[in-house]
């Protein structure tokens, strides 16, 4: 091997060892490239690219650009540290960087184990591979249960789903929870496969059920499985709870929302039944202790001539309104409840659709969407909510009008 001592370069070229194991280059702006392997030490700067291996100390600084790999670790000053963005790594300290709750669920903690801090909630939190976990509440008590995200009230802890996740309890302090199942909303019609069927009813919010007080068993895995909102013209799905040992929930499983009819079509049955299409009688029933019928379209020889609206959807609290010569139906209200510790309405209805220049009916309080002449709005996620009635005509295939997604709400005594 040859063995180069350089103290300084001037209007050099290049500098190649015999052995070629060593390998300089220099540049305009005497830029110093190391383009082979290095077994001895580097005690200088190097500010161009190190593109060989280093096997000694390098005690310089270094401006990397590219991927290094460093496989007998990375050592750093007492006083200095490794910084990636707003995230560091110092003697006396670590900081993980922030981002937001809507930040966190586009895929930062895709990672199990991952360590933010959200500025949604102002707290630091980690994924425990299936959901997030807000620390902040943790100081000066046990963790006794996981799974949703959660938080806590004066009196209470609660753990939100809205995507299906386990729920684990920890403490064996834990024999009952306190639940809120709601099933995804239906859409309304007509259903988008058939779109020259038009003036289509509001979708039935998703079914729902609550409970004060719910058995449960230490150490077992639940399944959260929250319902997703169907799209214009379709059911929606139904959320539940289920014991990893047990095929049915720990509640009746709730059901989803029913559609819209069609046209002249009755609405569907579902948690909360779908409105009727124009010029059909029948909305959908829905399910005894989850939700109400839908409301009825205007009769088959409207007073108004050719103008009629659709039935809106049933909702948690009460029935749709029937459609009229002038305005689609109303979606039926839906229910609120205080458990997260604030008060929130869930499961209503979507408003039925209208004709020519008439008033499409309003979305039920609860996350109903509205019905229109044109595309009926979605209903709210989260909320079970009914999609709004879509006066669709001709060869348009695509549309708003879906239900709402569902939501899973447990909670006990902190």
């Amino acid at each position: 091997m040859a063995i180069v001592n350089v103290t300084g370069i001037s209007g050099i070229n290049s500098i190649t060892a015999q052995s070629n194991s060593l390998n300089f280059y220099t540049a305009a702006g005497n830029t110093l490239s190391i383009g082979a392997s290095v077994s001895g030490n580097i005690t200088g700067n190097v500010t161009g690219n190190l593109t060989g291996n280093v096997t000694g100390n390098l005690t310089g600084n270094v401006t990397a650009t590219g991927l290094s790999t460093f496989s007998g670790g990375v050592q750093v000053g007492a006083t200095t540290s490794i910084t990636v963005g707003s995230s560091f790594i110092r003697n006396n300290a670590v900081g993980v960087g922030t981002t937001d709750t809507t930040g966190r669920n586009a895929g930062v903690g895709t990672a199990t184990g991952t360590l933010i801090y959200n500025t949604t909630t102002n707290s630091v939190e980690f994924y425990d591979g299936d959901s997030w976990f807000n620390m902040r509440y943790w100081g000066d008590s046990e963790i006794k249960a996981s799974g949703g995200s959660i938080t806590k009230t004066s009196t209470k802890t609660v753990h939100t789903f809205l995507y299906s996740a386990p729920f684990v309890i920890l403490s064996p302090t834990i024999t009952s929870v306190e639940v809120l199942q709601v099933a995804g909303g239906g859409g309304g019609g007509p259903e988008i496969s058939n779109p020259q069927w038009f003036h289509g009813g509001g979708g039935g919010a998703g079914g729902l059920i609550y409970s004060s007080s719910v058995d449960v068993a230490q150490s077992v895995n639940y399944s959260v499985l929250v319902g997703g909102g169907g799209s214009r013209g379709i059911n929606g799905s139904p959320s539940l709870i289920v014991p990893a040992s047990a095929s049915t929930g720990i509640l009746t499983a709730t059901t989803g929302g029913g559609r819209g009819g069609n046209g002249d079509a009755a609405g569907q049955p579902g948690g909360s039944g779908g409105g009727a299409g124009v010029r059909s009688s029948t909305g959908g029933s829905g399910t005894s202790g989850q939700g109400n019928a839908g409301g009825q379209g205007t009769p088959a020889t409207p007073s108004a001539g050719p103008n009629y609206g659709a039935g809106g959807g049933g909702g948690a609290g009460s029935v749709g309104s029937n459609g009229t010569p002038t305005s689609g139906g109303n979606g039926g209200n839906g229910l609120a409840f205080t458990i997260t510790g604030a008060s929130v309405t869930y499961a209503g209805g979507g408003g039925g659709s209208a004709y020519g220049d008439n008033v499409g009916g309003a979305g039920g309080p609860g996350g109903g969407g509205a019905g229109a002449y044109g595309y009926g709005a979605n209903g709210t996620a989260g909320r079970g909510g009914g999609g709004g009635g879509t006066e669709s005509r001709g060869a348009q295939t695509l549309g708003n009008g879906a239900g709402g997604s569902g939501i899973v709400i447990i909670a006990y005594p902190s």
